[in-house]
């Protein structure tokens, strides 16, 4: 079985069930775009590595669900659905892993300063997809750190890439 096939349908699979959530959380605010807080919130309800490390950190949905309240947003006409934003859906497309689509949502500042509050930081870089891909190949753990400042907290082994490449692995 080719492995980097399996790790890009997962991938997909990981950001469009982040779209999804994101689509939804706006549509149940009657919001017509699914912005950065958002996609924050999909982070934060997702399961992996990303989502417990926001919840380990004192973060509340009902903070997020303030935040995506507080940034305007064009209100749903009836009938229609909500859309990502220009920049969403650039995150999505570009990201690899669910630490990058949290590094590019961190730089919406409303989000960063709801993130900076809870002591969350983001590494300064982080391997390229062709570097993650490789190191699957030859089943090397990359990991970086969230949250720097958090003494021995978890940190993300490259999130769902550790994951998703022990489970191509195992397939």
């Amino acid at each position: 079985m080719d492995t980097s096939t399996t790790l890009k349908e997962q991938i997909q699979a990981l950001m469009d069930s982040l779209a999804d959530t994101a689509l939804s959380a706006a549509e149940s605010r009657h919001q017509s775009q699914a912005g950065e807080a958002h996609l924050l919130y999909a982070l934060y309800r997702n399961d992996g590595l990303v989502g417990s490390t926001l919840r380990g950190h004192g973060l509340e949905s009902s903070e997020i669900r303030l935040l995506m309240s507080d940034i305007p947003n064009r209100p749903l006409k009836i009938g229609e659905d909500p859309v990502l934003s220009a920049s969403s859906r650039h995150i999505l497309h570009d990201a690899h892993d669910a630490v990058e689509v949290l590094r590019q949502v961190q730089r919406d500042s409303h989000v960063e300063l709801l993130l900076r509050a809870h002591g969350i930081e983001l590494p300064e870089h982080q391997p390229t997809r062709e570097q993650v891909e490789a190191a699957s190949r030859t089943g090397v753990n990359l990991a970086q750190t969230v949250s720097p400042n958090r003494g021995r907290q978890v940190g993300v082994d490259y999130l769902s890439y550790t994951r998703l490449m022990l489970e191509a692995a195992l397939n």
